[in-house]
């Protein structure tokens, strides 16, 4: 009993400090001037791997020192090595000795399916870019981080409750979003595949699929991968802090990488949307009140003159302290033939 709650204790900890530490960095990203420039420093190094790294010498030796050890993306491997492990074996544990608790063994299953085909992906899909590293202290937490998520699952999802249709049919979302996610993964695998070093090794944005509506599927498709294993796990507040924290890491992320590759002038292969679009956007914590990063549309979408439509609908500056309870994800289809034509605001990115 006493381990029980302290590994409660443990996993409302970690859920709290990740979600935290979003917040910190999405503060850091956009108000950079508000905090102490160590603090800045320590919390991008932490934060940023691969193409969002930052290059600027640090302004101490000792915040070179903790940021300096650094290892290479390719190692993401080993999260989802643990994490696939770590979820059979709690899956086996609950199929042997709780056989009834069909919903929790569902949602570890489900999970573990998961983390298994990014291990594949990662092995033998993804090609890293050879200069693409994270922080070790990020590595670390990250493992930990699969492992929490498990505890997670078992103290959101009651032993006695038994899976529904309800249940059945979002498993089935589950598993289409993760299909959906893996062939997203392999379009931006192809533009690394062959022999050429150039080819391997660049920044490239594919074509076709949800890569003609934004700049980050695969961090969309997260979201929606942990909204509809939340929407089965039912309103358990740990697992509401997890997905809380994921959406908006993911988030962030996405928008970062948005910014980086219209400043790096990577070329948008999307199409452009003249009669009609489908409109992802999705709400999160600090770039609500940022001028620069609102209306939220502009954290995917690679078309900036829709934005319009969906900043007057939902973006109405609500204040932060609201904001930052909760990440909406919304999926927004709109036509021209609604007749919505709001006067337009500026918008953050040129047109794509």
């Amino acid at each position: 009993m006493a381990l029980s709650l302290l590994l409660r204790a443990c996993s409302y900890l970690y859920w709290i400090g990740v979600l935290i530490f979003v917040i910190l960095l999405s503060v850091v990203t956009y108000y950079p001037s508000a905090l102490p420039r160590s603090l800045v420093e320590i919390v991008q190094g932490l934060g940023s791997f691969g193409k969002l790294t930052p290059t600027a010498p640090r302004s101490s030796i000792a915040i070179s020192f903790l940021l300096s050890y650094r290892i290479p993306k390719s190692w993401f491997t080993y999260f989802y090595l643990t994490g696939s492990i770590w979820h059979i074996i709690l899956s086996i544990f609950i199929w042997v000795s709780s056989p009834t608790s069909s919903a929790l063994l569902l949602v570890l299953l489900l999970f573990t399916v998961h983390c298994t085909r990014r291990l594949h992906e990662s092995r033998y899909v993804s090609v890293y870019h050879p200069t693409s590293t994270m922080n070790s202290i990020t590595f670390i937490i990250s493992i930990f981080y699969y492992i929490m998520i498990g505890f997670t699952i078992i103290f959101s999802v009651p032993f006695e409750r038994r899976t529904s249709i309800f249940d059945g049919f979002f498993a089935i979302v589950f598993l289409f979003i993760n299909y959906l996610q893996h062939h997203h993964c392999v379009l931006m695998a192809n533009l690394r595949s062959g022999t050429n070093v150039h080819k391997s090794s660049g920044y490239n944005i594919p074509d076709g699929s949800l890569f003609e509506l934004v700049s980050c599927p695969h961090y969309l498709l997260e979201i929606l991968l942990y909204i509809s294993l939340n929407i089965i796990v039912g309103p358990a507040p740990q697992f509401i802090l997890c997905s809380l924290s994921v959406t908006s890491n993911q988030i962030l992320l996405g928008h970062m990488v948005h910014r980086w590759v219209k400043a790096t002038s990577v070329p948008f292969v999307g199409i452009r949307f003249e009669k009609s679009f489908l409109y992802i956007s999705i709400s999160t914590i600090c770039p609500i009140i940022h001028p620069n990063a609102a209306p939220l549309s502009h954290m995917f979408c690679k078309t900036s003159s829709q934005h319009r439509v969906f900043s007057h609908c939902l973006c109405l500056r609500l204040p932060f302290i609201v904001q930052s309870q909760c990440s909406i994800t919304l999926v927004y289809l709109c036509t021209k033939t609604f007749g919505v034509s709001p006067e337009p605001r500026p918008p953050v990115f040129s047109e794509c």
